[in-house]
């Protein structure tokens, strides 16, 4: 009981704190008005912290940039805890009764509209650059001018919403991303494995499926050449290869449902057991599985297509360049404002502190 009364009140607390991030985003690209600001700045102690993590991030996305690798759990773990407020709001509008179905049926559009370019990558690297590239270079130019022509933050605040492209590029791929898990693990509660007969035109032709010849029997023009069973994720894996790389391998599915679902539709429709089942009845349990599954197929397919597409070697020295002048921006900007600190920083009081004052005594000395 304190337990789900902890977890409540800490999911309140996320939302909560959720909430005021998107409202202050809100705020402070699209409403508050901004007046010219003069360089040097007049800082204050926390906006001097603020524009040296502002450096301290920009120098990590270069380094990444420049030198990827897979990401270390501390830092997915760390990054994930930043995000928990945003992804929890997310979450909990999503799956809100009265958004579920208006959600499901905008990721089903989406991805529809999107996957027509599923061999266009013009059109792939066009979206990625429209989204991504073109707004942070307008945006770190007009910085730039500001920064080093006019001594003035002015024209920046003109157009900082430009900024929100990118954000709703990220979101979008979020978005996605999220509702092929959540959509996964949907079929995971529902589904125990997935049935998959193979069939082949040429009975002749089998080491291409040497991994699924169990059997080899006649049925109608095709030959089966295999029967598995597998689980949820290995088809989806399985499928996502088959439409991404064209094999067209001819194969029939059907998924295994839970014991748990059998009991809940005979429950709901008051049938004694299993035993009496009709063919409808197995199509109407099959349904989730043939509404969910061409979405997360899709939604793999365009994601692998789109991040092929756009892994060229120019983009990541275009994006290298707009981050590493951000970088020398900022950091200029930290240089030339540090003497206006309206306090001396916390870092220089720990050293003065170190240096002059005895620890057990506090004497100066």
């Amino acid at each position: 009981m304190k337990n789900s009364i902890f977890k409540l009140l800490f999911k309140l607390f996320l939302l909560t704190i959720g909430v005021l991030i998107i409202s202050w985003i809100i705020w402070a690209r699209l409403l508050r008005e901004r007046l010219p600001r003069d360089i040097p700045f007049n800082l204050s102690e926390i906006g001097l912290y603020i524009l040296l993590v502002l450096c301290c991030i920009y120098l990590y996305i270069v380094i990444k940039l420049l030198k990827p690798s897979v990401p270390q759990p501390i830092f997915e773990d760390i990054r994930n805890y930043i995000f928990l407020p945003l992804t929890t709001l997310d979450e909990t509008i999503k799956n809100n009764k009265y958004i579920k179905l208006i959600h499901l049926s905008f990721i089903r559009m989406l991805i529809n509209k999107l996957n027509i370019y599923n061999n266009n990558k013009v059109v792939k690297l066009s979206i990625f650059v429209f989204f991504r590239i073109i707004p942070r270079i307008i945006l770190v130019i007009t910085l730039c001018i500001d920064t080093f022509y006019f001594s003035q933050l002015f024209y920046l605040y003109k157009i900082i919403w430009i900024g929100i492209f990118p954000l709703l590029h990220r979101y979008i791929k979020y978005s996605l991303k999220y509702a092929q898990e959540k959509y996964t693990k949907e079929l995971e509660y529902s589904y125990n494995s997935i049935n998959i007969n193979k069939y082949e035109f040429e009975p002749d032709d089998h080491d291409y499926y040497d991994e699924y010849n169990d059997f080899e029997e006649s049925y109608g023009k095709y030959i089966i050449i295999g029967t598995i069973d597998v689980n949820i994720r290995d088809y989806i894996e399985l499928e996502t290869e088959n439409q991404y790389n064209n094999k067209e391998l001819d194969y029939d599915a059907g998924p295994v449902a839970h014991e748990h679902i059998f009991d809940i539709y005979c429950k709901t429709y008051n049938i004694p057991d299993n035993l009496g089942l009709t063919n409808n009845d197995y199509i109407i349990i099959d349904k989730e599985f043939l509404d969910l599954m061409p979405i997360i197929i899709n939604i793999n397919v365009f994601i692998k297509e789109y991040t092929l597409s756009t892994e060229k070697k120019y983009l990541t020295y275009i994006q290298v360049g707009i981050y590493t002048v951000y970088f020398i921006c900022w950091s200029y900007l930290s240089y030339v404002s540090y003497n206006t600190v309206e306090s001396t920083p916390i870092l220089h009081h720990m050293i003065n502190c170190i240096d002059f004052i005895e620890p057990f005594s506090q004497i100066i000395l």
